[in-house]
């Protein structure tokens, strides 16, 4: 923690003194930490942890990112409130948030591997290796608040909020994601300790398998009819994607 970080807090008046300093109490703000509903989704990510606990694995953590809760019955447009591990935004203030990247990291002492979707909403991505002295593969440009063809971002995009009409359809995908990622992550760890241009080949491999991967499942997602959604969320999405231009909104994205 920073050096000030408790005579901050006694200086502020959110605790009396440092023998009765709480982190939690003092540096959370009430509003924010009920409707944000975080302990909701701290509390199930230790949970998904506890329950592995000594057989923790890379694939482990991807799975719990993508985790919407308990029971399987999930529906990104039911409701105003609450909060998953795997986010998707609905309607009204409380929903506005959403996971927008994800990121696994085998710390390894000498050769540590990460993994990124370098997209939003895990559920719906790939997660493809990276090392940090290797140079990042094409990604296209940072992207910004609109749709930009050439940013991996906003290409995922069309798949993922496509995927939200219907995301009972992610069962199909997923065991395609899973086989990608599994050869990823065995591949990637075995060639951790190789030479910087062999790694970087590899990464740019896993990028480019994965986006052909994701074009399969946009084409099959546009040919499949939408399923229902509540009013309310469909209202929220139709303002995002009139704000961000998402291509064929209006006519072949909506239909």
């Amino acid at each position: 923690a920073s050096d000030d970080l408790i005579n901050y807090a006694v200086e502020k008046g959110w605790c009396k003194s440092r023998q009765n300093f709480r982190f939690n109490e003092s540096y959370s703000d009430f509003l924010y930490t009920t409707f944000s509903d975080c302990r909701k989704r701290r509390r199930r990510s230790m949970e998904l942890l506890s329950a592995q606990k000594g057989h923790i694995a890379v694939h482990n953590i991807m799975n719990i990112l993508r985790d919407h809760g308990d029971g399987g019955k999930f529906r990104p447009d039911r409701g105003v409130a609450g909060a998953t591990i795997c986010m998707h935004a609905g309607f009204g203030p409380i929903r506005g948030s959403q996971t927008v990247g994800s990121m696994v990291s085998h710390l390894h002492a000498e050769h540590p591997v990460h993994f990124v979707t370098g997209t939003a909403a895990p559920c719906t991505g790939i997660f493809k290796p990276l090392w940090i002295d290797a140079p990042l593969p094409d990604m296209g440009p940072t992207p910004g608040g609109r749709y930009d063809e050439k940013s991996l971002f906003w290409r995922h995009e069309l798949l993922h909020r496509r995927l939200l009409d219907n995301l009972s359809q992610l069962s199909s995908l997923a065991s395609q994601r899973d086989i990608l990622e599994a050869t990823f992550i065995a591949d990637a760890l075995r060639l951790a300790a190789d030479d910087l241009q062999t790694r970087q080949s590899f990464s740019k491999r896993c990028f480019e398998q994965a986006q052909s991967l994701e074009r399969q499942w946009l084409s099959s997602a546009l040919k499949s009819p939408n399923g229902a959604r509540s009013i309310l969320h469909k209202i929220a999405w139709n303002k995002w994607n009139k704000e961000a231009s998402i291509p064929g909104f209006g006519d072949d994205y909506e239909k």
